[in-house]
């Protein structure tokens, strides 16, 4: 019996070790948990490629360090409990330039934050400057679902919003964003946002390589979208003035899903001449639209009434 006791024992001695080994020591952190976490991350985000470059695992503790192929740089560090699985990790994220299909673009990111809470209820909060604008947010998620969220972006270069996303830019300008969503509960969801964009133009090669539509030569735009979150949907009212034509949106509804929207329009085109190359056939005039439209993505249902005096 004693002889079965004390293999028990070493049994147990020898796993506590291991675990102890791979998860509060150096050695471990280096040469297993990387690894292994270096594998997770290259099967679940293929781009932009993430590598943890450094891990220090502790007891109590837990720092990293980690750089995406794009050249976004991320670094955290803080308390963690392994039982509790609970952490307040203080972190920061920077880049001076980030790589978007074989070209650098100049970032200047640097942000600093904390997360605090559990693997499932938690809280992050960030301050610092991107894409050439202050920004602040802070979001908490509850059950693995974001609960709340604010944030603000003043005069941000959208270019560089899409290049951090590893995306090619079909429009840039100057994009402000106030939000304030202080319940995203499905049951009860309340909040607002305002959402401008100054100085817009398109990159008209680009959209023409995509889509073969061809704009007009020197087009810009502005946007201002005020929007309110109620209990099933999203009601947004806002203005898209581009050089060639003046959209007014009233009443804008959206599902809290973004799969149905409908909404009120007036369009206004001074000159139909200047969407001439867009369509490809000779126009001359004005025109001045008003009407509704709806669609339902889950349907494939798209209608759209049109009303004007134009003609």
């Amino acid at each position: 019996m004693r002889k079965e006791l004390y293999i028990v024992l070493t049994i147990i001695i020898i796993i506590f070790l291991t675990i102890f080994v791979i998860f509060f020591t150096p050695f471990g952190s280096n040469k297993v948990l990387k690894p292994l976490l270096n594998s997770y991350l290259e099967k679940k985000i293929k781009k932009p490629k993430i590598t943890i470059t450094k891990l220090n695992s502790k007891l109590s503790t837990l720092e990293l360090e980690a750089i995406a192929d794009n050249g976004l740089q991320l670094r955290s560090s803080g308390s963690v409990s392994y039982l509790s699985q609970r952490f307040d990790q203080h972190y920061s994220a920077y880049a001076k330039s980030v790589k978007v299909d074989n070209r650098e673009i100049k970032m200047d990111l640097n942000v600093n934050g904390q997360a605090v809470g559990s693997t499932k209820n938690f809280g992050v909060n960030g301050r610092g400057s991107a894409f050439d604008s202050d920004v602040s947010y802070k979001f908490i998620i509850k059950d693995g679902k974001p609960q709340a969220i604010t944030a603000s972006l003043n005069s941000a270069q959208i270019a560089k919003i899409f290049a951090l996303a590893n995306m090619q830019a079909l429009l840039d300008g100057l994009l402000y964003v106030d939000t304030s969503i202080p319940s995203l509960d499905p049951k009860n969801p309340h909040g607002s946002a305002h959402i401008e964009v100054k100085s817009g133009r398109f990159n008209q090669k680009e959209i023409e390589k995509k889509y073969g539509i061809t704009l007009p030569e020197g087009e810009k735009f502005v946007a201002n979208l005020d929007a309110l979150v109620n209990r099933k949907h999203i009601i947004a009212t806002g203005d898209i003035n581009t050089t060639s034509a003046k959209i007014k949106l009233k009443k804008l509804t959206s599902s809290l899903d973004f799969t149905i929207f409908k909404g009120y329009y007036d369009l206004n085109i001074g000159q139909l001449a200047t969407l001439s190359p867009l369509l490809n056939i000779p126009l001359q005039g004005a025109l001045n639209l008003n009407g509704a439209f709806y669609t339902n993505s889950k349907k494939n249902i798209t209608q759209l009434l049109a009303t004007t005096k134009s003609f």
